[in-house]
């Protein structure tokens, strides 16, 4: 089991960032995956920082301990979903998505991966919504 949660305090996010051999921005803020075992311990699976300043394109960065784990991938879509309800067009992400980019929908762009928070996606589009 695990959960996705806020990381609200800039020390934690960057020991979290450290961790996960990702540059933590200062003023960046982020979610992580944590997983939660049935003896109470709690590991960090994956965090996620984001800007959310700059208009209408939030920049993010993933680090992981496990690529392999689907707890990132649900992560990286839980801050796209997150940046999308709070109004930004698109997401900038470095290379450290490249595991993810296919299949949450980021493009090649400009040495970077680039997902557009506007397109409709697969559900929607399924029920004929735009």
């Amino acid at each position: 089991m695990f959960r996705i949660v806020a990381v609200e305090d800039a020390a934690l996010r960057d020991s979290y960032c450290r961790t996960c051999k990702i540059e933590s921005d200062a003023g960046a803020l982020a979610y992580a995956a944590l997983d939660i075992s049935d003896t109470g311990d709690t590991d960090l699976i994956a965090v996620c920082t984001f800007t959310l300043a700059g208009g209408e394109v939030s920049r993010i960065k993933l680090g992981s301990i496990n690529d392999g784990d689907e707890a990132v991938l649900i992560l990286l879509l839980t801050v796209a979903d997150f940046l999308r309800r709070c109004g930004y067009r698109s997401i900038a992400a470095d290379s450290t998505v490249a595991p993810f980019a296919a299949r949450v929908g980021f493009r090649k762009a400009d040495g970077g991966f680039v997902l557009d928070l506007t397109a409709p996606h697969g559900c929607a589009e399924s029920r004929g919504e735009e």
